[in-house]
């Protein structure tokens, strides 16, 4: 089961990581977080919507990181 609280507080660190300019460490959390998703898709309704949110933060870093 997903601990919400925890995947909340994942969510917001890997944000504050992109505004540090941190991209690699974001994405290794947005990774983390689309890890947690897929363990628990039978049960989050919005499971796919959530997985492409966090995966166009993660496609983000990497543009930014290629300086785009």
């Amino acid at each position: 089961m997903i601990n919400l609280t925890l995947f909340l507080i994942d969510y917001k660190q890997g944000s504050d990581l992109i505004k540090e300019g941190k991209y690699s460490s974001a994405i290794t959390r947005f990774e983390s977080l689309i890890e947690m998703l897929d363990d628990n898709k039978d049960i989050i309704s919005d499971y796919k919507q959530l997985r492409e949110s966090i995966n166009n933060n993660i496609e983000g870093c990497k543009l930014f990181m290629k300086g785009i």
